[in-house]
């Protein structure tokens, strides 16, 4: 049975797809958001339910995961697991939002690129990568993610290291869902 999605903002189209065993459901605008450039009719994301709205591009929100507020998701970003966006929050790109961690994640505000470290992956500005693999970067991949970027991470690698070890990080995977790529 289609969910009738609808808010202030969207409504559900009636087109489906299947994504890692669930159903999302395709939304659309009822409302302009000029701020995003959203006119009435635009098509937005995919949801699962209601409780995952304000979606645009091809962004996908799904399992308890929740976007409220003014909060948006847009671009091939994905936000699933028990992951709660929202306040002013914007998630966007390629980025993915996985919430149901064993520890709380650590942020880090205030530098020239904000940090995350969860349960298993770190991210810094828009790079997200298992912690492991940070580590193995060597200086030309890291050169290339950004201009600056070799930079900032001689200036704070050996405090992330140092953070993760004291903090028991990378952390055991509390859950897998089916098809997500460690």
């Amino acid at each position: 049975m289609q969910p009738a999605f609808k808010n202030a903002k969207f409504e559900a189209t009636g087109e489906t797809k299947q994504w890692l065993g669930r159903t999302l459901y395709r939304i659309r605008a009822v409302a302009e958001i000029p701020a995003l450039g959203v006119a009435i009719g635009d098509l937005g994301g995919w949801i699962e339910k209601e409780e995952n709205l304000s979606v645009y591009g091809n962004a996908q929100v799904y399992g308890n995961a929740w976007v409220s507020g003014d909060a948006q998701v847009y671009g091939n970003a994905r936000v699933y697991g028990n992951a709660r966006v929202y306040g002013d929050a914007w998630v966007s790109g390629n980025a993915r939002v996985y919430g149901n961690a064993s520890k709380t994640p650590i942020h880090i505000i205030g530098l020239r690129w904000s940090i995350t470290i969860a349960d298993q992956g770190m991210q810094i500005g828009c790079e997200y990568h298992a912690i492991e693999r940070w580590w193995s970067f060597d200086d030309r991949l890291i050169a290339r993610m950004d201009s600056g970027a070799l930079e900032f991470w001689n200036e704070h690698k050996a405090a992330l290291q140092a953070l993760c070890a004291a903090t028991g990080r990378p952390f055991a995977k509390a859950e897998k869902l089916q098809g997500e790529v460690a």
